[in-house]
This record gives structure tokens, C-alpha cells and sequence, in this order.
């Protein structure tokens, strides 16, 4: 209802962007009076996003997609309800999810790139999640990258087994509808192949994506080419350098 009626979101974002820029020119942030303003900012945006119906939360995201602070606490929402993950992934077919997920984990990479690491907001919104010490929302951008793979992989997950319910087609086709098309399409091994091994894809990272989301981001890399093997060659062809991908 606060959402439908009076556009909370951003009215909160608003209220977001003037007390974040206060809490970080003060000369002692973590005793700002705009911090607890902060903190219960996210808190209710956390309870709004997620009370939102799974089209309705993506569209949101659609329309702040260049907003860090949005995506994060977006995408923590996802990550702490289950029901809500599930929905969005079992529905991939019908929304967006999977343009949403990647372009999410293309904003929040951009953040480490060495000339997206020029752009002081990014830097900001880091301290501002680190000053918020709040479990559910990590101050580093990884963490909600993770989030993002977690969502992809379901999706290949529910795809996989609604396709064993199907008859078989005959020789594998590149079917525009298949969720590893969808990913692929959407540009989500451009991602996986900057977190697995920056250089190579010419990518300069002011920090090193953690060990656990580089294991991840195989892991999905690997799921991929396990349901499309077309994908797969396609892929070898044009991300050579990857090692990872070659392998």
C-alpha cells in the first residue's frame, strides 16, 4: 500500500541520498545523527521491497538500476526469502529476472573496476553499508553478486527439470526460450568470465573477487555449458583466454 500509493521507494531513496552524503562529511560518521536516519532507511525499504509482488520488484529494479544502494538492499530481500527467490526463478520465462540479475552484477562489478574505483559514490556507498552494521546487508559488493549466481542457478535448475518433463526435440537447438539461452543472451558470461579471471577479459580490478564467489561463478560457468553444449563452443571460440572456460 505505501508503495502503490504514495511511491515510498523513492521517497526513501531521496531521503537515503541527503542523510548518506551528511553521515559521511561529518568529521566523526559513526556518531552522525543522520546515521540512525540511515539505519531505518534500510530497514524499511527492506520491508517494503519485500512484501513487493516478484513483477513489481523487478520493475523496480529496472527503474533504479544505476542505484547501488537499491540493488543491494533489493537483492538482500531476494536472498533472505526463499519463497521470493523461488518465484522469480520458476518465472524466469515470463519476466525479466535474468536481465535484471546480470545487469545488477554488471553495476555492482563496475564499482571494482579500476575506472569505475574513480567514482567516489561507489566508494561511499561501501562506508555507508559498513557504518549501517547491519548481517543482512553487507558492506562489500560481493556478497550481493553472489546473490544474483544464486538466482541464475536456480533458474538452470528449475529449467533442467521442466525439461526432463518435456518430450524430447531431437538434436540440441539453440531455443531462444531455454534459460541457458536467456542467460547467455543476456550477457551473464561476460560476468562469470570477469569474475573468474579479470585480465584476461581486459578488466582491471581495484579488489579480487573473494574465493568462494570465483567457485561460484564456476560453478554456474559449468552448469551452463552442461545444459547448451552449443554455448559451450561458442563460448571456448570467443573467451580463449579465459583459461577457465577452455578447460
Amino acid at each position: 500500500r505505501l508503495e502503490a500509493d504514495f511511491d515510498i521507494i523513492s521517497k526513501v531513496m531521496s531521503l537515503w541520498a541527503f542523510h548518506q552524503r551528511q553521515t559521511l562529511e561529518d568529521s566523526e560518521p559513526a556518531k552522525s545523527s543522520s546515521l540512525p536516519v540511515l539505519k531505518k532507511a534500510a530497514s524499511l525499504l527492506q520491508g517494503v521491497l519485500v512484501k513487493l509482488l516478484p513483477g513489481r520488484l523487478l520493475e523496480r529494479l529496472e527503474e533504479f538500476q544505476e542505484s547501488e544502494v537499491l540493488v543491494r538492499i533489493a537483492l538482500a530481500a531476494v536472498h533472505h526469502n526463499a519463497q521470493l527467490r523461488l518465484q522469480l526463478a520458476v518465472n524466469y520465462a515470463d519476466n525479466n529476472v535474468i536481465a535484471v540479475m546480470v545487469a545488477c552484477m554488471v553495476l555492482l562489478l563496475r564499482g571494482y573496476e579500476t575506472e569505475g574505483a574513480a567514482d567516489a559514490a561507489d566508494s561511499e556507498v561501501e562506508v555507508a553499508f559498513q557504518l549501517l552494521a547491519d548481517d543482512k546487508l553487507p558492506a562489500d559488493g560481493w556478497s550481493y553478486t553472489s546473490y544474483c549466481l544464486d538466482v541464475c542457478l536456480h533458474v538452470l535448475s528449475h529449467w533442467s527439470c521442466t525439461k526432463l518433463a518435456m518430450p524430447s526435440k531431437g538434436p540440441e537447438v539453440l531455443d531462444p526460450s531455454a534459460a541457458p539461452v536467456k542467460l547467455a543472451s543476456a550477457g551473464v558470461v561476460d560476468v562469470l568470465a570477469e569474475l573468474i579471471d579479470a585480465p584476461a577479459t581486459g578488466v582491471e580490478l581495484r579488489q579480487q573477487p573473494p574465493t568462494a564467489l570465483v567457485q561460484k561463478a564456476c560453478e554456474t560457468l559449468q552448469a551452463l555449458f552442461e545444459r547448451n553444449g552449443q554455448i559451450c563452443l561458442f563460448c571456448m571460440k570467443h573467451y580463449a583466454k579465459v583459461k577457465q572456460i577452455i578447460l
